[in-house]
């Protein structure tokens, strides 16, 4: 093993200690963020996070998105001792999500994103993320698992069937991934870091306000149909370590 990649796992090892430590709701390293455990600071740096998903009606799927309050739903003292949500109308809904979406409100340097997931049955799950520096930037037309590979267009007013273009961004574009694997019910989590983002060579994610950083769950997604099966997840406890 070289030295870089022994330097890598060790700093894996040392972010999954942290996890364990949060999980069991002793401590949340949130880095630079106050220590205070109001969270206030944490929650005024973010926006809510959308979770897009396909929704089905009456055989036909069209795209779907619930928004979760980081406050009630994704980081508080219930959610990190509980592993629970006070409130069932905060509980982050199971979905087959195709993207897990977080807003920054503010520049900020970033070394990890945490977050754990659960599912209703055992499944493998890959993930990739993707950072955009604002709304524009963002993929507008998504492939989930039931949208068409192609549609009819009229040409000189003649059908033709043609390939639709979606604008997901390719695995190659990932500034960073994980694999997680899920036992049916049981929360398991992943980390995003080592964070290769455009311009920047230190590992850490530089983020601006109104970027966003796209969570991609690459079991839901349609380009993946063929060689993965999906899966659904909840999530909660999103870890956010600022430097």
């Amino acid at each position: 093993m070289t030295l870089t990649k022994k330097i890598s796992f060790l700093f894996s090892i040392v972010l999954i200690l942290a996890l364990i430590v949060f999980s069991t709701g002793c401590a949340t390293d949130l880095g630079t963020f106050s220590e205070d455990n109001d969270y206030e600071e944490y929650y005024d740096s973010f926006g809510s996070v959308d979770g897009l998903f396909e929704v089905e009606t009456v055989g036909q799927y069209e795209p779907g998105k619930l928004s979760y309050d980081i406050k009630d739903s994704l980081l508080n003292d219930e959610t990190v001792n509980e592993m629970d949500w006070e409130d069932e109308d905060d509980a982050v809904k199971l979905k087959e999500y195709v993207y897990i979406i977080l807003p920054f409100e503010t520049a900020m340097k970033l070394e990890s994103v945490a977050l754990f997931i659960k599912s209703e049955i055992d499944c493998e799950v890959y993930i990739n993320a993707f950072y955009f520096i604002n709304e524009d930037a963002a993929p507008k037309k998504i492939k989930y698992r039931h949208s068409p590979d192609t549609e009819t267009i009229i040409v000189d007013g003649q059908p033709q069937e043609v390939e639709i273009v979606y604008d997901d961004p390719v695995p190659a574009d990932s500034i960073s991934g994980a694999t997680v694997s899920l036992v049916k019910d049981e929360w398991n989590s992943f980390i995003l870091s080592n964070f290769r983002q455009e311009g920047y060579d230190d590992g850490n994610l530089h983020t601006g306000d109104n970027g966003l950083l796209y969570i991609r769950i690459e079991n839901n997604s349609g380009h993946n149909v063929s060689s993965m099966p999906s899966c659904p997840i909840t999530f909660i406890n999103l870890l956010v370590r600022k430097l």
